[in-house]
C-alpha cells in the first residue's frame, strides 16, 4: 500500500542512468472513479534543477509484501485457466501440479496454494514439453479420464 514516508527511486528519460532517490510527501485520499488512480507527491532533493514540473518520470516503490514462497516465472506454463508446473519427485520423476498465483515480483511468482516449501520445481519446463499435445497427455494424466465428455448428468 503506497503510504507517506515511503522511500522512492525515480528515473527520467532525460538523464539516463541517474536515480533520483526520494520519499512519498503526500497521498491524495480520494480515488479517480473512472481511472481508479489516485495522485501522490514524492519529495526528492532537486538542488540542481534538473527535476522540472509536468516531466514524466518512472517511479519504483519497494513495499514489504511480508514474506512466502515464490518460484521462478520460467517454472509455469501458463494452460489456458490455470498455471501448470512440474515438481521433481527425484530419480528423474517429475510430477504435473497445478497452483494458484499471487503477484509478480520481478522475475518470480508469488505461490499461493499447490507448492509446499522445499518442493523443487523445473524451472524451464517449456524446454522439456516442446508439443502441445505433450502438455495435453500429462495434464490428462494427471488429473485421470473426464466424466463429463459421456454426457451423463451427475
Amino acid at each position: 500500500m503506497l503510504a507517506r514516508g515511503q522511500e522512492a527511486s525515480v528515473t527520467v528519460r532525460g538523464y539516463p542512468g541517474e536515480v533520483f532517490e526520494g520519499r512519498v510527501g503526500l497521498v491524495d485520499p480520494f480515488v479517480n472513479e473512472l481511472t481508479r488512480t489516485t495522485r501522490a507527491r514524492i519529495d526528492i532533493p532537486n538542488a540542481s534543477l534538473k527535476l522540472r514540473p509536468g516531466m514524466y518520470a518512472n517511479v519504483k516503490l519497494t513495499i514489504d509484501k511480508g514474506e512466502g514462497l515464490t518460484i521462478p516465472v520460467s517454472a509455469v506454463m501458463p494452460t489456458g485457466e490455470r498455471a501448470l508446473v512440474f515438481v521433481d519427485k527425484g530419480g528423474g520423476t517429475l510430477e504435473p501440479r497445478f497452483i494458484d498465483l499471487g503477484g509478480t515480483f520481478d522475475d518470480r511468482y508469488e505461490v499461493k496454494s499447490g507448492l509446499r516449501e522445499g518442493e523443487r520445481v523445473v524451472a524451464s519446463a517449456n524446454f522439456l514439453i516442446d508439443a502441445e499435445s505433450q502438455v495435453e497427455s500429462a495434464v490428462k494424466s494427471f488429473e485421470g479420464p473426464e466424466d463429463s465428455k459421456s454426457g451423463d448428468a451427475q
